[in-house]
């Protein structure tokens, strides 16, 4: 079976984070329910935004808590569709974090379907919708 593998928060950093502050996880990827997707990521986003939701204040965005996936873009292709929205092949923008495949329900308000018509797949986590 293959395996989901997830970067996650381990600890709050101080300052600057540091290798330390994040954990990579290995976790079972579950079979697709009616409507869902499983996305193949190839390119992950680092933007400065989410530095601040490492720490644990008030901001404008919920903070991470330990041990929650890292926030942030990614792009990949679907591998696999129980959904009439989503064939074997799209490619996908998605917000929902570090991980090399994501699960997702293909109504999620986080996904949509891109075209590199209009910019390769990594230009979809910058400016390119």
């Amino acid at each position: 079976m293959t395996q989901n593998t997830r970067v996650v928060l381990a600890k709050r950093p101080l300052g600057e984070p540091t290798d330390d502050c994040f954990k990579m996880e290995q976790v079972d990827i579950p079979e697709l329910k009616d409507n869902e997707i499983l996305i193949q990521v190839c390119w992950l986003s680092l933007d400065p935004y989410m530095r601040g939701r490492m720490n644990d204040v008030k901001s404008y965005a919920a903070p991470l808590g330990i041990g929650d996936v890292i926030t942030g873009e990614s792009s990949g292709v679907v591998i696999k569709s129980t959904s009439e929205n989503y064939a074997v092949g799209d490619q996908v923008a998605a917000h929902m974090g570090w991980q090399s495949h994501i699960v997702s329900a293909d109504d999620d308000p986080r996904l949509m379907k891109v075209s590199v018509a209009n910019g390769t797949l990594s230009e979809h986590l910058g400016v390119v919708v």
